[in-house]
Parts: structure tokens; C-alpha cells; sequence
């Protein structure tokens, strides 16, 4: 298989995620853009080609928690997930905005809403879902970023979570 047959793609929790599911496996690439907003990679998807043999798996999502809205957030996944059905794919999973220990119980709040309606949504749209809720030890001490047991732990679920497919 080729390096880009499983593709993720999202902000900064996906470049320690990725480079482990590298280490696992030859068949998977990262694209990471650290900072990135869900509309940041929605564009980033606009420039991907057709590849009916690749499996896209989207980690965005945690930047735009603490400054929108559950409805705006929930709006903005619908274009991305709608913009990576506009390119072939032979799958498309999206990873729910994995717990943060730097967020208020507001926000936390909004967090557990947003992944509960977009699990719903993927659903409807016939996109995988990849829930992922790591514990404290798991998460480095920005308390936003997974740490090195975080990022093999998230690694394995979507290395394992790909291969059903």
C-alpha cells in the first residue's frame, strides 16, 4: 500500500497522533497544521486530488471550541465533512474534539455537546465517527495537547479503527 492510503489531516494534535501512526505503519501520511481552524481545513481538503483507495481521518476541531458557539462549530464540520464527500475517498472519518483540561466547565460542556450532535451528523452523512476521551495522564501539561502515551493511544484507536475498512 502507499504511504498516503490513510491520510490524517488537522491542527496541531495531529502531528505527534500522526507521526506515531507513521511509526506503525508505512501506509499512513500527516498532513498537520498546527493553529489550524476546522475552515482552515476545509480549504486544505479543496486542494487534495480524487483517490478512491485512501482513507481520510480529519483531527480539527479543538481551536474553535473555546471562541465559537456549539452551532457555528457544529456548521463549520458540515462544510468539512461535505468538502471531503466533493474529492473521492474510499472512506472519511472524522476524530471527536478529544478532552482538554485547560477548558472551563463551560466550555468542556460545549465540547461533550458538539462531539455528541457530530457523531450524530457523521452518521447521517455516512462518515465514521472516532471518539476518543484520553484521561489526565494521557495529556501533556499544556493540558490541550496529548502527550506521548496520548498520541500512541490515539494512533493505535484510528490505525485500528482504518483497518476495519
Amino acid at each position: 500500500k502507499q504511504s498516503d492510503t490513510i491520510v490524517l489531516m488537522g491542527d496541531s494534535l495531529a502531528r505527534g497522533v500522526g507521526a506515531k501512526l507513521e511509526q506503525q505503519s508505512n501506509m499512513v501520511s500527516t498532513i498537520c497544521r498546527p493553529g489550524a481552524h476546522i475552515e482552515d481545513i476545509s480549504k486544505e481538503l479543496s486542494r487534495m486530488k480524487d483517490r478512491d483507495d485512501r482513507h481520510l481521518v480529519l483531527l480539527v476541531g479543538t481551536n474553535n471550541i473555546k471562541r465559537e458557539g456549539s452551532e457555528i462549530v457544529l456548521s463549520k464540520y458540515k462544510s468539512l465533512i461535505d468538502e471531503s464527500k466533493r474529492i473521492k475517498n474510499r472512506k472519511v472519518s472524522v476524530v471527536g474534539i478529544p478532552r482538554r483540561v485547560d477548558l472551563s466547565r463551560f466550555h468542556n460542556s460545549r465540547r461533550i455537546g458538539v462531539n455528541k450532535s457530530l457523531k450524530e451528523m457523521c452518521g447521517a452523512m455516512n462518515v465514521e465517527f472516532i471518539d476518543y476521551e484520553p484521561v489526565d495522564n494521557k495529556l501533556a501539561r499544556d493540558g490541550l495537547h496529548l502527550n506521548h502515551f496520548g498520541q500512541d493511544e490515539l494512533g493505535r484507536k484510528i490505525f485500528q479503527h482504518c483497518k476495519r475498512f
